[in-house]
């Protein structure tokens, strides 16, 4: 799995990087508003699923997260989890069901909704929770 932000700006020779290097679908988490037309066209041997991870209709959850220090921090992820559980579920299935090969999962910036989702499938696959560097005093 590979974890990005936006591939839009990808030239043909960043998506032959990708075959290269074993991807064969790409899940974009993007909202329809964020999604923008590729610098160059993708290749026809990847597969390419829009699976948006935000419900940025619902306003009463966006007015609270969408603004403010909290917004695109790890701060979200349990608040999102609880409220649209489905999404995040529709982006692991999505990458659970996906063909033979690597699957790069990205986002805009490839910090918060891919985060998330990272979160998810390490969780899944049983790798611990980070430890907290030790303080000092």
């Amino acid at each position: 799995m590979v974890r990005a932000d936006r591939l839009d700006g990808l030239t043909a020779a960043g998506w032959q990087a990708l075959l290269s290097h074993g991807v064969r679908t790409v899940i974009d988490l993007r909202n329809h508003d964020e999604r923008a037309p590729g610098a160059a066209p993708r290749p026809p041997a990847i597969t390419t699923l829009h699976v948006p991870l935000d419900a940025s209709e619902d306003r009463e959850f966006w007015d609270v997260w969408a603004s403010g220090p909290q917004f695109g921090t790890p701060l979200y992820y349990r608040p999102h989890l609880d409220r649209f559980p489905e999404r995040s579920v529709a982006a692991l299935q999505a990458i659970a069901r996906a063909g033979p090969g690597a699957v790069a999962f990205h986002c805009v910036g490839g910090r918060d909704r891919s985060g998330q989702v990272a979160m998810l499938i390490l969780a899944l696959a049983g790798a611990p929770p980070p430890r907290s560097p030790p303080t000092t005093r």
